[in-house]
């Protein structure tokens, strides 16, 4: 049973971008399954390492995307991902138990559901919209290539 799957309804369009965040939630199910089997607190440390590094290429990957096509909602992407990387490393900071493992697993759903529902598909019109009337000059020069590890 899948409990926090991926669905088509969060592709945003953007190869790179969907590809990171289809492995995002694949993470999550592991870790759900884990905890439906009583292993959810041996698997949460890597989970928050990944997270970690995650936030860091992804993140960068999506601000770097928005600086190049000068996006106009970049301060409230930024800001939207600053809030979850200080979740992460609140996370980080806290002793491992069944109740971190849960609220994890439950608020980084919810947080990425509604990121990607809202503000990632807003970027993904916006760049869409760019490179139709011919002003996607820089379109992915310097990207991150590489989605996060599995």
């Amino acid at each position: 049973m899948q409990i926090y799957s991926w669905s088509q309804d969060l592709e945003v369009g953007n190869e790179l971008i969907d590809r990171q965040h289809r492995e995002l939630f694949s993470r999550l199910e592991r870790l759900a399954q884990a905890l439906l089997m009583d292993r959810g607190k041996s698997e949460i440390p890597e989970l928050l390492d990944f997270l970690s590094m995650y936030v860091g290429v992804h993140f960068g990957d999506e601000e770097q995307l928005m600086r190049a096509h000068d996006y106009p909602g970049y301060d409230e992407q930024k800001a939207s991902h600053l809030i979850f990387r200080s979740e992460v490393q609140r996370w980080q900071q806290r002793d491992v138990t069944s109740a971190l493992t849960v609220e994890v697993i439950d608020k980084t759903s919810r947080l990425f559901r509604g990121h990607i529902k809202i503000m990632d598909k807003k970027l993904a019109l916006f760049l869409k919209g760019s490179k139709e009337i011919g002003t996607a000059k820089h379109a992915g020069r310097g990207l991150h290539t590489a989605t996060p590890n599995s």
